[in-house]
């Protein structure tokens, strides 16, 4: 009989407890944003969860960038109410110094890399299986399980 795994089943075995995004925030000396850009999740990190972060707190996004309200965040770092947050990508890629957002760039507080957070050993060798695995489905004459667009 196959056992169904569930979201209960990871709290579980890390001893997780589920708390709001205001506790979250409010009670974090780092939060780590990794979560799927879609109308649910655009702008869902905006001042009234950015205020609620403790001075000492950072914000790491390897998310979308659009997850987080420009205009929050930016009113956030540049008032220095964290300490500091880092982005692995941008609003406009590439990067537009001409745009509104750019302004974050010359913020001493926030930093950005261009996608290559992920540019770790363990990243690039699950990149490649996945590779070998799409090629592996596509020679197979089976559905390819890592399709971009159709």
């Amino acid at each position: 009989m196959q056992k169904y795994y569930t979201k209960y089943d990871e709290e579980n075995k890390y001893n997780a407890t589920r708390v709001s995004l205001e506790e979250l925030f409010s009670e974090s000396d780092i939060v780590s944003l990794q979560l799927p850009l879609n109308e649910d999740t655009k702008n869902l990190i905006g001042e009234k969860l950015l205020s609620l972060m403790k001075p000492s707190a950072y914000l790491i996004n390897t998310a979308r960038a659009e997850i987080i309200d420009y205009e929050a965040l930016y009113k956030i770092l540049n008032t220095k109410k964290i300490v500091g947050c880092a982005f692995d990508g941008f609003y406009q890629e590439p990067v537009d110094v001409n745009t509104k957002e750019a302004k974050l760039l010359s913020l001493e507080n926030f930093i950005l890399t261009p996608h290559t957070g992920y540019f770790a050993y363990e990243g690039v060798e699950r990149v490649e299986k996945m590779c070998i695995n799409n090629l592996i489905q596509i020679f197979d004459n089976k559905p390819c399980n890592s399709v971009v667009s159709k």
